[in-house]
């Protein structure tokens, strides 16, 4: 029997009877005897849709790029979607919840790598590997949709061009990678931190939520792992910046009571 954090369960709400889930080990592969449910259905009924604010653009990456998503999973908070070296079968995008994925540091413990919030792809860097570099966790209950690797390889078979498409996502994502990197070098710790929350509120906005208000999905000892900051380091850098007036923070709640001013001290490092 699995080890209950490990448990993923085929979600029942917007999955067909038809399709079928089997696991080895954490991962995730399709029954042999799968058929393919109504994608279109799936995609109305979902909230990342469409809204007033982005037009005709979808916000799910899956929909707006006709990926092929073939079902939907539920994984429990604490739970891993997958895990470190296992085989990569299927990319995914979070439909609601929240994930972190993280790797090895040089002395064997865990690196936070990245978080993964409503619309985003996770797995998207294990793309054309035979296994993963990381290991995927849930924040809490978390609901994604599959895109199976070998649908994947049909439809660019079919189309060559929708592989740009996803060279194009991959791109981001090595950008926004690197552009951490710059900001763990270059800023101090309240800098850090700002940056940070003005990241993560964009990241929201893009889901259709508040930029400049909302809960951490993570941890205070989550994001300094994410910054290369103790945990103390980072409790004492949020106080400061609602001392100095810029945010107003309770637990894992924060608003942003001067927008300029925090943005001004993300850009407040020397250039490269």
């Amino acid at each position: 029997m699995p080890h209950p954090q490990h448990a993923i369960r085929a979600e029942t709400s917007f999955a067909t009877p038809a399709t079928s889930v089997r696991r080895v080990g954490t991962g995730v592969v399709a029954s042999p005897s799968e058929s393919k449910p109504s994608e279109l259905s799936r995609c109305q009924r979902c909230s990342l849709g469409t809204t007033a604010a982005l037009g005709s653009d979808y916000r799910c990456p899956a929909r707006r790029l006709g990926l092929p998503v073939s079902r939907g999973l539920h994984v429990a908070s604490g739970g891993a979607l997958f895990q470190r070296d296992e085989p990569v079968n299927a990319i995914y995008v979070v439909r609601f919840g929240a994930l972190k994925t993280d790797g090895q540091g040089r002395r064997g413990d865990a690196t936070m790598v990245d978080y993964h919030l409503p619309g985003e792809m996770v797995g998207l860097g294990s793309v054309g590997l035979p296994s993963h570099g990381s290991r995927a966790v849930a924040l809490e209950d978390t609901e994604l949709c599959v895109i199976r690797i070998g649908m994947l390889r049909a439809m660019y078979r079919e189309n060559p061009a929708s592989w740009f498409a996803m060279m194009g996502l991959l791109g981001s994502a090595v950008s926004h990678y690197q552009g951490r990197l710059v900001t763990l070098g270059q800023l101090r710790a309240e800098e850090r931190i700002a940056t940070f929350l003005v990241d993560y509120g964009e990241r929201q906005a893009k889901a259709g939520y508040s930029a400049t208000e909302f809960v951490l999905r993570l941890s205070r000892a989550e994001i300094g792992q994410y910054l290369g900051l103790q945990l103390e380091t980072t409790s004492r850098g949020l106080g400061n910046l609602a001392r100095c007036g810029l945010i107003q923070v309770k637990h894992r709640y924060v608003r942003f009571l001067d927008v300029d001013g925090i943005r001004r001290l993300c850009r407040s490092a020397p250039s490269a």
